[in-house]
């Protein structure tokens, strides 16, 4: 416990002390046998208490209660000893015989360590300090007095009912957090609110209507003492009163002092935000569209609808005008900065990657102390608290966390900020906390069956995996999605840009080029790690046959494994390269060798070997396939498209499927006689220079067909 925090406590415990004696004059001037009205808020509270315990048990807590051990100890006490008093507190509250003052005595030595335990995580409380820190304080005193009284009192139901009441304060407090979270009240006030409201739901029933004048000069004394003895400056009392959000990180005017401006990027963050608007893909935003952005925005209703009329009057909303009207708006930038491709993060990798980037305000790509302190701050942490956190999670005592760290060391930070906080602020709809905390529970199951999955369905299939080490398997399954698709479904299409790399986990996945049939591959498979080798399109169209389960890596995740484990990426690359020549011998076979005049006739042992040496190069329309007058290096042969020639700015000459140029510039060493552009998109196959003499030199045949072809086009020329 940091200085602070130890004369925070001090100033508590004297006022604690101080108030024991009004809790005896108010008890003794209270209710001394149980109303109807007391009985109901019992009967409620119970009710409640039992599915907070029910909440406990299953969703995990907020992570600052999970990183350090000690801490996740004083939780643990708190969650035991609130369900023995639950239990213990019915049946001395509700039950009869010689096991009520028996019941009785459990509860009030629950109650104990059940405020001891609250009394250890109240300097770390949400909220504002102002008014969280001594509304829990005098919950807590008043919890351990009348557990006190009623372990002195057993037979005595009223301090039972006394003790259980105070006790559901905390359960109070959390029903209030959750009905404001689902109605969307008090904004980051809500939990100061919440306290505020549990208390005046319960004190009255504990001490009379005095009660509530207890809590709030409580609450003001404590204040004032604070300020008289701690504060020494405006910006003190500022961060003691501000709110600390159960559901915030860092602070994004904190974190815009550090971040720089980078144009550049902003405008790809506004375009794609505008594409997700954009619903039709017609280019422009209705204005419903933008109705509709401004209120899951927070702006109100008659702001939304007078800001909407005002930018529809004179203008269509394009994206030059959203990004000059809508997007300039300060409230919406900082809205939106979390939002961008926040629905496609798929893998627990790629959702660490994208909570990991939020932290990394510097952008640096490594979350450092200082940005570890500003998180822990706007939870209500001691920025002290920042150091341990630190050497619990760095693998490599470098004193900064690497996404990879992060991932693996701080797995209940990242979870709860995506879902908590990230996903609630991201949706449209009105997804209250309940609902997140299950999503999480749900994803966290779906990831260790995803794990179970890789042990039993995929090591003993795939090459790669063959002697995996247990770092690599949890490497993979971190990074992996499983995805069902049905016979016939599309996995991706011949030409496509490839994003995601593939393992047939069961079933068969069908490949095909250019409607036919090439293989059928079935589990341990590769697919796809072509299109993230090289960056090429897709060679080919998969589709699922026969109930196909598929599980796939992101692209960011596949340049992660494979960089980590250079192994894997040589084997896939071995593996792309035999593919990439029984494709182009395909080629030949079927496509070409009819068509190109060198390759009529041609032996198995010339295909292979031009299959072996072919490159696969794909060029857009209008692209320029190389210059008049530059040295060549390159022979082509054209797979599918068109291209033209042009010199001095004239075309001359056009070729199709099965054409072949540049062989002139390899033969004489002379450059380029004209310029060569892709008509159209085309695919073509390139010798090198030395490629090409080898195989001239290997088959004579094709040496005397060049040539040929080499002097008929000098002579058109």
């Amino acid at each position: 416990m940091n200085v602070t925090n130890l004369k925070v406590m001090i100033l508590g415990a004297v006022m604690m002390a101080i108030s024991i004696p009004v809790f005896l004059i108010l008890a003794r001037n209270g209710e001394q046998s149980p109303s109807q009205g007391a009985w109901l808020l019992v009967t409620i509270s119970a009710i409640a208490n039992i599915v907070v315990i029910l909440f406990h048990y299953t969703v995990p807590p907020h992570p600052k209660f999970l990183m350090v051990p000690w801490r996740k100890r004083v939780l643990l006490a708190h969650i035991i000893s609130g369900s023995i008093e639950l239990v213990a507190g019915l049946v001395a509250c509700f039950g009869s015989g010689p096991a009520v003052p028996v019941a009785a005595v459990i509860m009030g030595l629950a109650s104990l360590v059940h405020a001891s335990s609250a009394l250890a995580q109240t300097p770390i409380v949400f909220g504002s300090k102002a008014v969280m820190v001594p509304a829990y304080l005098l919950c807590i005193v008043m919890h351990a007095f009348c557990g006190v009284m009623l372990i002195a009192d057993p037979t005595n139901l009223m301090w039972a009912i006394k003790t259980f009441l105070v006790f559901n304060i905390y359960v109070w407090c959390r029903v209030y957090y959750y009905a404001f979270d689902g109605l969307k009240l008090f904004g980051n006030q809500k939990y100061s609110v919440s306290i505020l409201a549990a208390g005046a739901t319960m004190i009255p029933a504990l001490f009379g209507i005095n009660g509530i004048m207890l809590l709030v000069i409580f609450v003001a004394v404590y204040i004032a003492f604070y300020r008289l003895l701690f504060i020494r400056s405006r910006e003190d009392y500022n961060d003691f009163v501000r709110e600390r959000g159960r559901d915030s990180i860092i602070d994004r005017d904190v974190a815009n002092l550090w971040l720089g401006s980078d144009d550049g990027a902003d405008e790809r963050t506004a375009r794609e935000f505008f594409n997700n608007l954009d619903g039709d893909h017609d280019g422009r935003l209705t204005r419903d569209e933008l109705m509709l952005a401004l209120s899951s925005w927070g702006f109100p209703n008659s702001i939304s609808k007078s800001f909407a009329e005002k930018t529809f009057k004179d203008k269509v909303l394009d994206f030059e005008h959203f990004k000059a009207h809508v997007w300039s708006v300060g409230a919406v930038r900082q809205r939106t900065a979390n939002i961008g491709g926040l629905n496609h993060l798929t893998s627990e990798r790629e959702k660490a990657e994208f909570v990991f980037k939020q932290i990394d305000i510097d952008g640096d790509g490594m979350i450092g102390l200082l940005e570890l302190e500003l998180l822990l701050l706007e939870w209500g942490l001691p920025s002290s608290e920042a150091e341990l956190y630190m050497k619990i999670a760095d693998t490599d005592g470098d004193g900064k966390l690497s996404p990879d760290d992060f991932l693996k060391r701080m797995r209940p930070v990242w979870r709860y900020i995506y879902f908590d906080i990230l996903t609630a602020d991201a949706s449209r709809k009105d997804t209250e906390m309940i609902g997140r905390s299950v999503s999480a529970f749900k994803d966290a199951r779906k990831s260790d069956s995803l794990r179970h999955k890789v042990k039993t369905q995929l090591l003993s299939n795939v090459p790669f995996l063959e002697g995996a080490t247990d770092e690599l398997l949890s490497d993979l399954s971190t990074s992996l999605i499983s995805q069902s698709l049905e016979d016939g479904v599309i996995v991706f299409a011949e030409g496509s840009r490839g994003d995601r790399f593939y393992l047939v986990g069961s079933g068969i996945a069908r490949v095909s080029k250019g409607g036919e049939k090439i293989s059928d591959l079935g589990p341990g498979a590769c697919i796809g790690e072509g299109a993230l080798l090289s960056d090429d399109p897709r060679a080919a169209t998969v589709a699922a046959s026969h109930s196909l389960t598929m599980y796939s890596l992101s692209r960011s995740s596949f340049e992660f494994l494979t960089e980590k484990y250079p192994k894997i990426r040589e084997q896939l690359r071995v593996l792309h390269q035999a593919r990439r020549v029984g494709d182009i011998a395909r080629t030949i076979e079927h496509e070409l060798i009819e068509r190109v005049p060198f390759l009529q006739g041609a032996s198995a042992e010339l295909i292979a070997d031009l299959a072996k040496s072919l490159v696969p190069e794909h060029f857009n329309a209008g692209s320029l396939i190389f210059a008049e007058g530059e040295f060549g290096d390159r022979f082509f042969l054209i797979q599918s498209g068109t291209v033209s020639f042009s010199k001095g700015g004239m075309a001359v000459a056009e070729l199709g499927k099965g054409g072949c140029f540049g062989e002139g510039a390899l033969l004489s060493s002379e450059v380029r006689w004209a310029a060569t552009i892709a008509t159209d998109e085309c695919r073509l196959l390139s010798l090198s220079k030395q490629a090409f003499s080898t195989i001239l030199d290997r088959y004579e045949g094709v040496k005397q067909s060049i040539f040929e072809l080499h002097n008929k086009r000098l002579a058109q020329s």
